[in-house]
């Protein structure tokens, strides 16, 4: 038990843990066509924050596609977002910023968001996103909403064109991929919306009494809002419901949709699908109180095998859903990295994997949240048909990632043990292991994509550790 010890004789906080930095903006709310939406402070982005190697892509031969750093950052909102406001010269109305989320993609392009700081003390999400050839191109954001965006947006420009960086800036909920963050800002149309759902009946939405505010955000991925709407009774009695709504590209919100209402009545710890929104993107659930653990909080281990093995135990239609095959995902952010060439020839071919059970798709630590003496399964966008040795391996390869090599079997025998005491089925070892080292390897990947600091570094000492997954024993 020394791993799962070594865990517990950490600060054991099943909540945001306070980090340098974590309170660098106070909540920013203003008011939108006499409907409240809130941005939150950079912990309520919802991403875990870390350090970021803005070099990285440099130092791998792709110099166009490094970030600015915070203070360039800052020069280029001043220089090309201001708005102007009777003069043809560049105002200063931005202060301070630092990077929260990147992501990058060798020889081709690279995104980095940052929470930027403006003179009257709101916070914006302001993504640079640059490619390689010719694909960023001047655009007009916000179509009919176009009034509304820019009110959200100030005292910053929505978009700006960077040529001469072969880049752009977009200013959330301004986004290329998620069409309907522009469209919650008329909170009066969502709150009809979901009034029409039948969610709120025999009650009905009280005018002017919606708020919305975010908590999540990463650039053309996802949006998700947390909505409060006041409501209205019988004479004198009021009420408010909160919700959920997720924001994801159009097609990803569509399968979303599909995958969880053949769920829809059964009691799992999971949000509950309430409405889904083709045109937007909207994928409405259920608001769940409770506590997130932290991301690197595996105290929760017991609380995830317990809800995991709920979910799988989910009737499903035998032979209704086609097996899937999991492969690594593109590895030429691995390149050169030392042992990549001592990678197990195995390990690059298609896994055949069952799809047996319904599955998390995205299990890790705070994805759970703690709700009295249970808990519950939040982030489903990827919940789908499959083999619980998938949400199994994401556990462990996160648990490995942060530990050593050398607790592979201790590590896989404690998750399976807490499994099957949750009620969970039969694991199989040897795809578990496969599929341990998968995740591994895509970890190896995404500290490269990610721009973590020491990534590669990193990266080495994740393939490092694939042999010894996949050897039992060792």
């Amino acid at each position: 038990m020394a791993w799962r010890l070594r865990w517990w004789s950490q600060r054991r906080t099943h909540g945001h843990r306070v980090r340098p930095g974590d309170s660098f903006f106070d909540d920013a709310v203003f008011t939108l066509f006499s409907s409240t939406v809130t941005v939150g402070s950079c912990g309520m982005i919802g991403l875990t924050p870390s350090v970021r190697d803005l070099y990285l892509p440099a130092e791998l031969g792709d110099p166009r596609l490094a970030p600015p750093s915070e203070a360039e950052l800052v020069d280029l909102v001043n220089d090309r977002l201001c708005i102007c406001e009777g003069n043809s010269s560049p105002e200063t109305c931005t202060t301070e910023a630092r990077i929260v989320h990147a992501r990058y993609r060798p020889s081709v392009a690279s995104a980095a968001t940052y929470a930027v700081r403006d003179i009257h003390g709101l916070e914006h999400f302001v993504t640079y996103k640059a490619h390689l050839g010719d694909r960023a191109e001047n655009r007009v954001v916000g179509g009919r909403y176009a009034e509304k965006v820019s009110a959200a947006c100030a005292p910053l420009r929505p978009y700006a064109l960077l040529p001469e960086r072969m880049a752009s800036l977009w200013v959330f909920p301004a986004d290329p991929e998620l069409r309907g963050a522009v469209r919650v800002l008329d909170t009066e149309r969502t709150a009809a919306w979901i009034e029409g759902l039948g969610a709120v009946s025999p009650w009905t939405v009280r005018p002017h009494g919606t708020m919305v505010s975010l908590k999540r955000y990463e650039h053309s991925r996802r949006a998700i809002y947390r909505v409060r709407i006041g409501l209205d009774g019988d004479p004198g009695e009021s009420y408010g419901r909160e919700f959920g709504l997720r924001i994801l590209p159009g097609e990803c919100a569509a399968q979303s949709a599909i995958w969880r209402s053949q769920l829809a009545g059964q009691p799992l710890p999971i949000p509950r699908l309430v409405g889904h929104d083709p045109i937007n993107g909207w994928i409405l659930e259920e608001w769940m109180a409770g506590t997130s653990a932290d991301s690197h909080d595996y105290s929760v281990m017991d609380h995830a095998m317990v809800s995991a093995a709920s979910l799988h135990g989910a009737p499903i239609a035998s032979g209704s859903h086609a097996g899937t095959k999991r492969r690594l995902a593109p590895m030429d952010l691995l390149n050169g990295i030392p042992g990549i060439q001592r990678v197990p020839d195995w390990l690059w071919r298609p896994l055949e994997v069952p799809a047996n059970g319904w599955i998390h798709g995205d299990l890790h630590p705070d994805r759970v949240l703690l709700r009295g003496e249970g808990a519950a399964l939040l982030g489903v966008d990827g919940l789908r048909p499959g083999a619980p040795e998938e949400d199994i391996a994401s556990w462990a390869a996160d648990a490995l990632a942060q530990g050593g090599a050398g607790e592979v079997d201790e590590v896989i025998e404690e998750l399976v043990g807490l499994y099957r005491e949750a009620g969970g089925g039969e694991v199989e070892r040897e795809r578990l292991r496969a599929l341990i080292a998968i995740e591994l390897m895509e970890r190896a990947a995404s500290a490269i994509r990610d721009l973590q600091a020491d990534a590669l570094l990193r990266a080495a000492r994740l393939v490092s550790m694939v042999t010894s997954v996949r050897t039992p024993g060792h």
